[in-house]
């Protein structure tokens, strides 16, 4: 049998003296992390869990760096993140917007481009799944264009809700001036990104919204991690990748929060038959 680790982050607050004052507070994101985990642990997954404090950027950086060291080909790497998603802005050019996205971690933010080099400094033949109930999370994983993402956001800025999971850009923006230095050092993490299709790894990535929405959090789970565990129905669910973001879309029955699937790698394609955190096809 493959090997399997997995990591479940989940943060109901963050730093107030990093994050310009705010702590951020939501209500179901640790519980998210839990019910996650749960589900790992069913599926055979070795599992590790960072909450609140714990989940600093050190300590995510730490956890990615030995399942990229200790998984080969035909094991399996399983992630999910429940919090906030922010954005801060993107010093390297690459997007349209000016901004990156970003999972906000206990003491700073980290960047889709560093999640995208720590994925891709996985073997060959390994199979990433993540899963992020945040808002813009839609491509966290890697930035892809969208034509109306413009005006998508701007609805979300207008609308963002007692219970949003997005970030407010004034105290992101306070975050990243904060610890610039921070930033610069995340760069030296990982390679560059390249090419998404040059990834050795096979990365799947389910997202709790697209990436000019809002997802939304819950007294008790993220309206997304919610929507999944319906779906899920304790292991009993026997589709595909596809199908599952399908059944989770169609249980979230919300316009504005429209989870998304998002995949690369070479051998993509061969993962994306199986049954999720699974090795048997679908």
């Amino acid at each position: 049998m493959s090997t399997r680790k997995s990591l479940h982050i989940g943060l109901n607050y963050v730093d107030p003296e990093q994050y310009g004052g705010w702590d951020g507070e939501l209500a179901g994101c640790v519980n998210d992390a839990n019910a996650m985990e749960a589900v790992a642990k069913e599926r055979g997954f070795t599992t590790d869990k960072l909450l609140d404090g714990e989940a600093t950027i050190e300590a995510v950086r730490d956890k990615l760096k030995d399942a990229a060291r200790e998984l080969g080909d035909g094991d399996f790497f399983f992630i999910t993140y429940s919090g906030h998603g922010g954005q801060v802005p993107d010093d390297g050019g690459d997007e349209p917007d000016g901004y990156d996205e970003t999972w906000c971690l206990y003491d700073t933010e980290l960047v889709d481009d560093t999640l995208y080099g720590a994925l891709r400094s996985f073997k060959k033949g390994v199979r990433i799944f993540v899963m992020s109930d945040s808002c813009h999370s839609e491509t966290v994983t890697r930035e892809a264009l969208r034509a109306d993402r413009e005006k998508r956001r701007a609805f979300v800025d207008e609308r963002p809700g007692p219970m949003s999971k997005r970030a407010p850009l004034e105290f992101t923006a306070k975050e990243y001036a904060h610890n610039l230095d921070r930033y610069q050092e995340q760069k030296t993490w990982w390679a560059t990104r390249t090419t998404p299709g040059l990834s050795d790894a096979s990365v799947v990535l389910i997202s709790g919204c697209e990436d000019a929405q809002t997802s939304m959090d819950g007294p008790g789970n993220g309206a997304f991690t919610y929507a999944f565990l319906q779906v899920w129905k304790d292991g009993a669910f026997t589709g595909s990748y596809r199908q599952l973001r399908d059944d989770v879309l169609a249980a979230v029955d919300n316009p504005d929060q429209r989870p998304g699937i998002f995949t690369y790698g070479k051998d993509v394609d061969a993962m994306l038959l199986q049954r999720p955190l699974s090795d048997d096809a679908a």
